[in-house]
Order: C-alpha cells, then structure tokens, then sequence
C-alpha cells in the first residue's frame, strides 16, 4: 500500500513541473456512464434514450497538452448503494491528439486505480486494485471550451490491446473542459 502510494505522488510531482511547459492546460467536470457498453453499442442512437442522472459517475477531467503529446486524469468518487464502501477510481492515460479544425481526436493508454474507502475495520479486500485501460476522445474545441465524449477500454494489462474489436465493453463518457 505505502509503495502505491508513493507512486501516485512521484507521478503527480512528476507532472507538475511538466505543467510548466504545456501548450494547454485543460480541467472540467466529467460524466461517466455507469455500465459497460460495446463499442457498436455506444455509437448507437437507441443506448441513450433510458439513461438518467442517476445512471453515471460524476468527476474531474484534466488533461495536459504538449504538442500532439497529451497526458489526462480522470477521477471519481462514489458509494455503492447499501453498503458501507465509498471508491475513487481514477484513470491516468498517456498518448496522441491530432487537431482538425476544431476537433481534437486523441488515443492513449495507461494504468488506472480503484481504491476502496472502507468503514468497516472488518472488511477485508485489496484497497487498490491496479488495470490499465485504453482511451478513445472527441472533443470539440472553441477557444478556451471544449466540449467532448471518450470511450474506454478496460483492460488486464496492456497487452490485452490486441484483442481489442467493436464487441469488446468499455466504459462511455462526456466532459466539459476549460483551458486554465
């Protein structure tokens, strides 16, 4: 516990200075669809039309850019409902965006982290649990706005890429971004 920890401090002291030197600095709130969906599923038109407020996890989305080099974070907390157990999950991706007028299409991947916040002393589990997953993002950029949704894979390990295809789940999301 204490080694994860210390990692996740090296990282963010590691990106601090790395800030410095950005093109663009990015921070919002951010949705996250509660359930899984495929890839074919989640560009259907008909997935949406059952959802509501309830249905996603609510969080913080920023992304540092560098040139076609972008680093994001997104985070969450929530509580599973009758249970005594709150989670942040975060999800940290390294990868490319490529602009076209004003859109930004991105991919990249990285490590992603569920740690558990227990209430109960008894309760024993893993209080991180350490994946990796795979980050598809549109965004549409105006000036210092950016309005946009992702799709994640979640994976084992990144070499579960591969066997990626348009029936693997992953998870949906849409943000909101302001340029700081």
């Amino acid at each position: 516990m204490k080694k994860k920890m210390i990692l996740l401090i090296a990282a963010a002291l590691i990106l601090l200075p790395a800030a410095a030197f950005a093109d663009g600095f990015w921070i919002g709130p951010t949705a996250l669809y509660k359930d899984t969906l495929s890839f074919d599923e989640a560009v259907d038109s008909n997935w949406g039309e059952d959802v509501k407020a309830e249905d996603f996890d609510y969080g913080l989305d920023a992304r540092l850019e560098m040139g076609m080099l972008e680093g994001s974070m997104l985070a969450f907390y929530d509580k599973w409902e009758n249970w005594d157990i709150g989670f942040l999950s975060t999800f940290f991706d390294i990868g490319v965006s490529l602009n076209v007028a004003l859109f930004d299409f991105g991919i990249g991947v990285g490590p992603n982290f569920l740690s558990l916040i227990v209430d109960d002393p008894d309760y024993e589990t893993e209080p991180i649990q350490i994946g990796s997953n795979l980050k598809l993002s549109a965004d549409l950029k105006l000036e210092n706005v950016s309005v946009g949704a992702y799709f994640m894979y979640m994976l084992d390990d990144l070499s579960d890429i591969e066997n990626i295809d348009d029936s693997t789940s992953g998870l949906v999301g849409l943000s909101a971004l302001f340029r700081l």
